[in-house]
Formats: C-alpha cells, structure tokens, sequence
C-alpha cells in the first residue's frame, strides 16, 4: 500500500490473527541511471555522501525478529500502527564477479537483498551497476544485513553465486562472487501400479523453491514430461524443493507425487533436498488420492456459506509448504464441501471464518487450528465424509 501526501495510510480485508508491518520510502531523489553509469565506468564513488530513509518494522525495529508483531480480531480495527523512518547514512557496495567464458556478460547482473526481509518484496532489492572493470556497484544502500545474488547465462545452462555482506554506513568494497552452473535433475515418471492410466506427455512436473532459496527467485523450475516419462529441470539452486504435477490438457483425474527416489534414496511428498545435478531421479505420480467432503453448517442448522474449511495434515513436518496436504474450501450455497486430492494420512479439519488461503502457509496459525481441530485420517483412493459445525476462532 502507499501512504497519502500526509503520510497516513490506510489497509483493510485482513482475516484475524498476527502481523508485521514494515514501512519503506521510494526516495525521488535518487541519482539518475545515466549518472550512476557514468559513476561505474569511472570506477568512483560519489562525490558526497548520501543519506536514506531506512526501512523500519513496527514499532522500531530494523529486523522482523525483533518487530513487534500487530494482533487483530475479528472485524477489529487498528488506527495506532505509526511508523518513523530513520534518517540515517546510506553506502556503496561494489562487488566483482568472476565471469567464466562460456557466460555472455551482458547477461551478468548482481543484486542486493534484505537478508530479513520475508517475501520477494520489490523494495527489497538494489540493483548493482556495471562497470567496465567488471565490477558491479549498488548505491545509497541503507545499514544492514543483505544477500549478494549474481547470475549469468550461458549457451546451455545459467549461472549463478551468492554471498552475504553487512552495511553500516561505510562504502563496501573486496566483495568477489564467482559464478558457477545451476544444477540439474533429470529421470522419468512414472505411475503407481493402482493409478488409472494417463498420458505422460499431458503432464508438467513443477519444482518449486522453499526456504531462503526461494528468494532468489530463479524461473524457469519447470519440464513437460516425454511420452515415455523422461524430465530434464535446470536453473536450480542448491536447496530444499516441492515437486508438484499438473495435468495440461482439461479432463482425467487430478495427480499428485507420491514418493521421488534421488541417489538411490526413496521419500514421500514432502521438499526434497537438492545439493549437486542428478541425472536417474524417478518421480511416481499416482491418482488415486483421498477426497473429503460433507455439509459445513451454522450451530442453528443452516449451511455456513460464509466459512470456509481447513484441511492439515498433522504432521508438523509439512507445516510452511505449499503442499496438497494443506488446503482450504469454500462450501457452496447448499453448505457441501469438497477437498480432492489428498494423500493418504492423518488432518486436521477445522472450520473458521477470516481465513486467508496464505495464511495456511504459517505454522503459527495452524497451530491455533489446531486447538480445535476434528482428527480425522483418510487412506489412499478412499472417500471420507464428515459434517461440520461452524465454530468462530479466538
């Protein structure tokens, strides 16, 4: 959201629960492109000492560790979240980046992020300029602790390297970063033996990013599969990743993984830990997940359209993922519910109101789920209905 010319501002449509506000100034008066370029190619800082707003949780703090986080109820509202934005000294931070040959260099580019920030948040990032000496420099960079990201692409393959410094007030230099290939997965998928068949070349095989990898936002984590199951995914990072299936032509029933054997070790739906190219990864789709369905309605018998339900897994290990094991619906206007496409185990279900479909995402909400959640356990191609009644969180 954007402030007024007064500074006030003004947010709605937020369900209960807790929050961290974070406040940031977009400064006009920034030197110019052209200006910088001409500062990068000269190899000089400059000439006078520049100075920032900097970005500020509330009330006061610079990291979201020790923000202090805002609590809403149900239909309350909040008028006392003031932030003041430090005026404080800002820096230069030049880093050079060793470039193989094969990587075109004007394909280089190096960024700075908020290593506290949550979320990929534009104002989040500086953008280096590139000098002649190849080096890459970020101006009027605020005091604190950011992630240095370069990347780079090749003929065949992306490069990319990371590394961390720390602002306080005075210019950076001696940062060198040396680029170094993606990873790569590839193998074949396949069926379990009790799926239904399907067509291998109707599918995409999606990974995706979680926990600080995520943030460096590489694209591009994706592979149609090959009639007979053969994938192949680049770009990737070392880190903990989500294998998702989709189908691409409408029709046939929904897929989801059910186990991924990496390096001869086999594991179920749950991130997988990615540290060097493999090249015999089997990815087994199956077809056969549970459904759960039945009538959300009102303590006075009437359906509840209003609510939603929330289906977890209570394995605490899943908590924080995207993940088939975690989902939300909305009843329609007879009260009936309906959640395809679970795996088997044991959930959580819950019905609530003010429930963002995000907000499933933080292990502290459901955590509070949970307090008065129904146990229910679902096994594989089984289809499981439970009625619920509406009962208002706190």
């Amino acid at each position: 959201m954007q402030t007024d010319d007064q500074g006030r501002y003004r947010s709605w449509g937020f369900g209960a629960g807790e929050y961290i506000v974070y406040g940031f100034m977009r400064l006009s008066g920034a030197p110019a492109m052209k200006d910088l370029l001409l500062m990068a190619e000269a190899n000089a800082p400059p000439a006078r000492r520049t100075l920032s707003y900097a970005p500020v949780y509330f009330s006061g703090a610079f990291t979201p560790s020790q923000a202090t986080p805002i609590t809403i109820g149900t239909g309350e509202e909040r008028t006392d979240v003031d932030l003041r934005l430090p005026l404080v000294r800002t820096a230069t931070v030049q880093v050079a980046v060793v470039i193989p040959d094969s990587v075109e260099r004007n394909s280089v580019s190096v960024r700075l992020r908020d290593a506290t920030a949550e979320g990929d948040a534009e104002a989040s990032f500086f953008r280096a300029v590139a000098g002649n000496d190849g080096t890459y420099t970020c101006f009027a960079v605020p005091p604190g602790q950011y992630r240095v990201i370069a990347r780079g692409v090749a003929a065949l393959s992306s490069y990319w390297a990371l590394g961390d410094v720390t602002v306080d007030g005075e210019d950076v230099s001696g940062v060198t970063l040396t680029l170094q290939p993606t990873l790569k997965i590839s193998g074949r998928v396949q069926l379990d033996a009790a799926a239904s068949p399907a067509d291998l070349s109707r599918i995409r095989l999606i990974v995706r990013p979680v926990g600080p990898v995520a943030d460096v936002n590489f694209e591009g984590l994706w592979s149609s599969v090959e009639a007979n199951g053969r994938f192949s995914i680049g770009g990737i990072l070392p880190g903990r990743y989500e294998l998702h299936a989709i189908r691409l032509a409408a029709g046939g029933s929904l897929l989801h993984v059910k186990s991924a054997t990496i390096a001869g070790r086999t594991g179920d739906d749950r991130p997988i830990d990615i540290r060097e190219s493999v090249d015999s990864v089997v990815v087994t789709l199956t077809n056969r997940a549970a459904e759960l369905s039945g009538i959300l309605s009102t303590s006075d018998g009437a359906p509840a359209t209003e609510d939603q339900v929330a289906v977890f897994t209570s394995d605490r290990a899943f908590w924080g993922f995207a993940t088939d094991r975690i989902q939300s619906v909305r009843p329609g206007a007879d009260g009936k519910y309906i959640v395809p496409a679970l795996p088997p185990g044991e959930y959580l279900l819950a019905a609530i109101s003010d429930l963002e479909t995000n907000d499933l995402l933080d292990p502290a909400v459901l955590e509070r789920l949970s307090k008065g959640a129904v146990t229910i356990s679902v096994a594989e191609g089984e289809k499981v209905t439970r009625d619920l009644r509406i009962e208002k969180a706190r």
